[in-house]
């Protein structure tokens, strides 16, 4: 049987944790938001992609510069969106990254719709999984 100052101290417990988790949840909230604004706001093109090379995020400046409305780039394959040279920005036979090795860099040719020739240069960062597999770049 539980007595009235045992399911009070338990009442308090639970108000205390939840406000904790409220007063978390806000932090965090707050967090991402001045991350994606700061990411948004960049003029350097940022993007993530798996391993295979799908896009999971990509900011505003990566899609002005590659001219790919941002609603429609999320799901696209570099492969697809950059051609052959998209093709050079994933893990292949001799350049898999390692936990220790995780940031590297790549310039390429890259032609634009219009025709005028880009050198840009890559700078990759690798993020490994728990296991330590390449989750994502």
């Amino acid at each position: 049987m539980i007595t009235s100052r045992l399911r009070r101290e338990l009442e308090e417990a639970k108000l205390v944790l939840e406000q904790t988790v409220l007063s978390r949840t806000e932090a965090l909230r707050k967090s991402e938001a001045q991350y994606r604004a700061v990411v948004e706001a960049q003029t350097d093109c940022i993007y993530r992609c798996t391993p295979a090379g799908e896009l999971v995020f990509a900011n505003v400046a990566f899609c002005r510069f590659y001219e790919v409305p941002k609603a429609t780039v999320i799901g696209r394959n570099l492969v697809d969106l950059l051609g052959p040279e998209g093709a050079q920005l994933l893990p292949g036979p001799g350049n898999l990254p390692e936990p220790g090795n995780a940031i590297g860099t790549l310039q390429l040719r890259y032609v634009r719709s219009a025709g005028d020739v880009c050198w840009i240069e890559y700078v990759s960062q690798t993020f490994f999984d728990d296991t330590g597999r390449v989750a994502e770049y």
